[in-house]
């Protein structure tokens, strides 16, 4: 799929913005690892193991580090093996869990284009 410039800053816009309304933020990004802050995440043990579940079973997902004390989550990857669409599909379910009732095609759209 391509994606034109003015749609990439659109997509970027509405996944900061769905973020940002659930209190989750990117705090660190390089490619192959990404930090999120999340509010959800802290002082929830339960939702960290959740977390690190779901992100750990996708293909392409090197590592996962769900901290519930500081509402950290780390997600080292693969981008060439998480980009396969059945990767791609897992990977929104996980972030289902942080993010519900998102419009899973946008979401789809901004995670293949990442």
């Amino acid at each position: 799929m391509t994606i034109k410039p003015r749609e990439k800053q659109e997509l970027l816009q509405w996944g900061r913005g769905i973020l940002a309304g659930h209190g989750i933020a990117v705090a660190h990004f390089i490619p192959g690892r990404v930090r999120l802050r999340a509010r959800p995440l802290k002082g929830n043990p339960v939702l960290a193991a959740l977390l690190t579940e779901r992100f750990g079973a996708i293909k392409g997902v090197e590592a996962v580090e769900a901290n519930h004390l500081t509402g950290s989550l780390v997600i080292t990857y693969d981008l060439a093996e998480l980009q396969r669409p059945d990767s791609l599909r897992h990977l929104a379910e996980a972030v289902g869990c942080l993010v519900p009732h998102l419009e899973q095609e946008r979401l789809w759209q901004l995670l293949s284009w990442l």
